[in-house]
């Protein structure tokens, strides 16, 4: 006798399945029957709608039933085959399973059918090795075992990838199957729900189980579960009841999302956006959904997480460098709805390098010296030991307090990690140092013929790579190495042959073996100019260092000359 009865269900949103006393079936124990093996529901969003399921005991003894749920949206095909050195004659048809990506609530059950060839008897035990998987063995025919494993999903952690394995042995030989899978990182919606969720039947009597659905924060569309109903009767005890809850369009959807940003990372792109709170209804938003395509509007209608996003940023690891892509986000509110899409932006995912505005061997005359500089957005960032927040972009900026002299400067910049699951080392971490010197009073001393030098009390050998020199009873000494020990940018033209001061607002511009300067600007005399020896550009001391605001002392007796900045 066929066990299910099909009862068609109107579309209204209430309906009542009445029950039909008919007698015992003397010849078994138990022997449950359901009313249904299907629920339509028709819901509007933010609405509640509910079923009877009748549960009866057409058996002699006490029936036992419990009702579970799964979200699963698709079965997957069997994959038929012999599989396992170990397997002996033992046929199964699943020889893995791998449930991918799945919600964090419910359970889920697949079903493996164990055979063996010719006219043997099989006898199956299953031994899963993990605590949240369950195995039940059910004898069909003499030589066909099935054996049904339930996950269950409900302490399982998002974004957790775990493995198991459910051990067959049996009197012909043994198979292991792996179990994979890995919990969304985002929590689905737990719109169905039922009550009693279990009980007991006497013989020949029935019970009902009210069947919820609720399309709260739900979107327009079709959504589909299935409970599991589990029971004593040894010819039924697992039977599937498909529900499908198909959610009508509400009202005014919330709003657009006005600032969206996109930055790029290694393999990965970093999405950045401003909170929209309430709908113009006043309905609350909840999340978003964005969507992603690598051409221009070509978003299509699925978006690229699960469920919808909370917060105000994610990072989407389904890119490659060197590929521009474009995304838009939709906000989406308690109900379901979506906004319209906002501005689209463009990025194209690359290895971002630290950049920062410091470099070693800096000369500063400031105690407070900020150091700013831009990595790859939810990179860690910690200077001198000290974490330093980010801007969604990945800017920077952070103060510290030097003391006199030579101030080493640590900066630890470590990549955003890809995946704490798969991969969980970060792509690259820097470890970056800068002795930065604090001198409020720069001093340099300097003598006629010797590449020596001091500065500020340092004495420091061939500091200089040609030595000073009298040029026309003018002292020359190299460029490079003036401006950098007082701290000051220097640049080269090679195209003009010109070299550059710049040095707390003042410029001074010269060209090689050319009598007319600028300083800030204005056009002036320069004599010696410049010179090249020996492969060294050397400038006039005094004109320099007159114009950058320092002063400058001239020892006739040992030819040194003594350079002070800033002038007092």
């Amino acid at each position: 006798m066929k066990k299910i009865l099909i009862i068609m269900v109107s579309l209204a949103f209430l309906a009542t399945v009445t029950v039909v006393p008919i007698p015992a079936n003397a010849d078994s124990e138990c022997d449950i029957e359901l009313t249904n093996n299907e629920f339509l529901f028709y819901v509007k969003q933010g609405d509640q709608a509910s079923q009877n399921l009748g549960i009866y005991n057409r058996g002699t003894s006490t029936l036992m039933f419990y009702l579970s749920k799964n979200y699963e949206q698709a079965k997957e095909e069997n994959i038929h085959g012999s599989y396992g050195a170990n397997g002996g004659k033992m046929m199964v048809d699943q020889p893995y399973l791998d449930l991918g990506t799945v919600p964090n609530v419910g359970r889920m059950t697949r079903t493996i059918t164990c055979t063996v060839s010719g006219e043997q008897y099989l006898q199956v035990n299953a031994t899963p090795d993990k605590s949240w998987i369950t195995c039940q063995v059910r004898n069909i025919e003499a030589a066909v075992v099935t054996v049904l494993v339930t996950i269950d999903l409900n302490n399982l952690t998002p974004g957790q990838l775990y493995r198991g394995n459910v051990v067959l042995t049996s009197n012909v030989g043994m198979v292991t199957v792996p179990v994979l899978l890995q919990i969304a990182t985002s929590s689905i919606v737990d719109w169905l729900d039922f009550e009693p969720p279990n009980g007991m039947i006497n013989a020949g009597e029935s019970t009902a189980s009210v069947v919820m659905v609720d399309a709260q924060g739900m979107q327009p569309g079709s959504y589909k579960a299935t409970i599991v109903v589990t029971s004593n009767d040894p010819d039924e005890s697992v039977i599937e009841v498909a529900v499908t809850m198909i959610v009508i369009a509400a009202a005014t959807p919330p709003p657009v999302v006005e600032t969206f940003q996109a930055s790029p990372g290694n393999n990965r792109v970093h999405l950045f956006w401003d909170m929209v709170t309430a709908s113009q209804g006043g309905v609350e938003v909840v999340g978003y959904n964005i969507y992603r395509s690598t051409y221009p509007k070509g978003q299509t209608s699925t978006p690229i997480t699960d469920f919808f996003i909370s917060g105000m940023q994610y990072t989407d690891p389904n890119v490659s460098n060197g590929i521009t892509y474009y995304y838009i986000i939709k906000s989406v509110d308690k109900n379901g709805n979506e906004s319209e899409a906002s501005a689209e932006v463009r990025v194209t995912p690359a290895h971002i390098e630290p950049t920062l505005n410091i470099e070693d061997g800096q000369v500063t005359r400031t105690q407070y010296f900020e150091i700013s500089g831009t990595v790859e957005p939810n990179s860690s960032v910690v200077i001198n030991g000290q974490p330093v927040p980010l801007s969604p972009d990945g800017s920077f900026s952070h103060g510290v307090m030097l003391s006199n002299g030579i101030n080493p400067i640590d900066v630890i910049v470590v990549d955003p990690i890809p995946d704490p699951i798969v991969n969980p080392s970060p792509d690259n971490t820097y470890n970056l140092r800068f002795n930065i010197n604090f001198a409020p009073v720069t001093t340099i001393v300097m003598t006629v013929g010797f590449t020596d030098a001091t500065i500020n009390g340092e004495y420091v050998i061939n500091a200089m790579p040609v030595a000073p020199t009298i040029v026309n009873g003018r002292s020359m000494v190299p460029f490079r190495f003036l401006g950098e020990s007082l701290g000051a940018e220097i640049g080269w033209d090679a195209d003009e042959y010109k070299v550059t001061y710049t040095l707390e607002g003042r410029v001074v511009e010269m060209w090689i073996n050319q009598t007319v300067a600028k300083v800030n600007g204005q056009a002036v005399t320069v004599n010696p100019p410049p010179q090249i020896i020996s492969g060294s550009t050397v400038v006039p001391v005094r004109f320099i260092i007159d114009n950058l605001g320092a002063e400058v002392e001239w020892y006739a007796a040992t030819k040194t000359i003594l350079v002070r900045y800033p002038r007092s």
